[in-house]
């Protein structure tokens, strides 16, 4: 089975929401999943094993919380690249961080980005719940089984 991690940072639990819906579409699509807040990591040998990594980050200040910007830089030191990768976020004023965070998982770490980053709005309601589901889908969809 393959095996997906879903790292989230938090400032009013939006985004850890939004992370724990991608986390049930990946489930939904096969894939055994670890989700973590980005202040309380496993260590390297643990991150590097996953096939899958799907980050996200609440925006503050025009930008993403300093938690997921110590994960980014943590992953592109890991032997990751090639793996499967997808971003998210949640926003009040500025939806280009997801996107930072794409751009940041595709070029620093090597990922192979799975879909456009999901750029979300709260507080979120119906089709927007589904957005994060269909995500997590999309990215255990293109996981090989034996991984």
């Amino acid at each position: 089975m393959p095996k997906a991690v879903v790292i989230f940072a938090s400032k009013t639990g939006e985004t850890a929401e939004i992370g724990n819906l991608i986390a049930a579409g990946l489930r939904e699509a096969g894939c055994e999943v670890d989700t973590f807040p980005a202040d309380s990591l496993p260590g390297d040998d643990q991150l590097q094993t996953y096939a899958a990594y799907v980050l996200g980050s609440s925006v503050y200040n025009e930008q993403m919380l300093p938690d997921m910007d110590e994960v980014l830089t943590r992953l592109s030191r890991l032997p990751v690249q090639g793996r499967i990768g997808a971003a998210f976020g949640s926003y009040e004023w500025n939806e280009e961080v997801p996107g930072q965070i794409h751009t940041s998982m595709e070029r620093d770490c090597g990922l192979r980005m799975a879909a456009p980053a999901l750029a979300l709005k709260p507080p979120m309601l119906g089709h927007m719940e589904e957005q994060a589901r269909k995500l997590g889908r999309t990215v255990g969809k293109m996981l090989p089984a034996d991984q």
